[in-house]
């Protein structure tokens, strides 16, 4: 491994990268989610629009799987693992924010039931991975 590679995999280089995002999300967050975004207009043709978002979809995912190679060849174990498992806090995370954006803030603050936009959607999996990221850095990965 080169010393490039041996420090971008460091856990000291993803404590920073995740400090500084998690920071960089919660300003984001905290001046953009009472500002309203007008909604894009439907595509006019729906089925071509579909179609190439699957395309996009399985491009991204095979990409992601294939960097994911160099992640696990280049970090160690604890850093694999710690990234891996804060990444799946993340995805969760987004999920139960948007339910629970729809069941209790919308209904408790009056608002409508706009989908949460990519303005949000955004700095919420990025501060929830990061919020993951220290949690399992503190208490460990348990593997």
């Amino acid at each position: 491994m080169t010393s490039f590679t041996k420090a971008i995999y460091s856990t000291r280089y993803f404590d920073w990268v995740f400090a500084l995002g998690a920071v960089l999300c919660l300003m984001v967050l905290l001046f953009s989610a009472s500002r309203e975004f007008p909604l894009p207009p439907l595509p006019s043709q729906p089925v071509l629009y579909g179609l190439i978002l699957c395309a996009t979809v399985f491009a991204i995912a095979l990409l992601s799987c294939l960097t994911s190679r160099l992640d696990h060849r280049y970090a160690d174990d604890y850093l694999f693992q710690l990234l891996a498992q804060s990444a799946m806090i993340a995805v969760v995370a987004i999920i139960l924010v948007s339910v629970a954006k729809d069941l209790v803030l919308l209904p408790l603050f009056g608002g409508s039931q706009a989908p949460l936009m990519t303005v949000t959607v955004i700095p919420v999996v990025g501060l929830s991975w990061a919020i993951g990221y220290f949690f399992l850095r503190l208490r460990g990965t348990g593997a």
